[in-house]
């Protein structure tokens, strides 16, 4: 499939996407200062709490992370405390990960951090508008996820 699009409107997203990362990275996650150190991190955070007892297989495909990966950020906040593994009781292969009390806190802390970070953009523009930019995004992300699925004779190999 060739793009049809110009290469100029091609430029303009790509440099577009580029600026927006680094303004993320450099002015709403870097300043955070919190024991969740990395966004990865975060993301890791919020996943479990959002489904408590997650499994870490489940969340390595959430993150679109391999298997081992998911382990190494899971030891990480393990060690500071942030969460806990359970073994399931009926099989103890599977691991399940619930928040810490401090895990807990220390997610809802950045999570208002990088809420109020976001929302001094947000107040500057109008509410159509941001509700525009999700559309866009949300239609990008779902036209990624259709051209990037695994074809079903894919699926059958593995």
């Amino acid at each position: 499939m060739t793009n049809s699009k110009s290469p100029e409107l091609f430029n303009a997203f790509f440099n577009t996407v580029v600026k927006m990362r680094k303004i993320l990275d450099s002015a709403i996650i870097a300043p955070l200062d919190q024991k969740t150190a990395t966004v990865l991190q975060f993301q890791v955070l919020q996943q479990i709490n959002d489904h408590p007892k997650i499994t870490v297989g489940t969340l390595s495909q959430y993150l679109n992370l391999s298997y081992s990966s998911t382990s190494q950020l899971i030891d990480k906040l393990a060690e500071r405390s942030l969460l806990n593994r359970e073994h399931d009781l009926t099989d103890r292969r599977t691991v399940k990960l619930t928040l810490t009390k401090e895990g807990k806190t220390s997610f809802e802390e950045t999570l208002n951090q990088l809420q109020s970070k976001i929302n001094q953009i947000f107040v500057l523009l109008p509410e159509s508008h941001m509700k525009q930019v999700v559309n866009i995004f949300n239609n990008f992300l779902a036209k990624y996820e259709k051209i990037s699925a695994p074809k079903t004779e894919e699926v059958q190999k593995i």
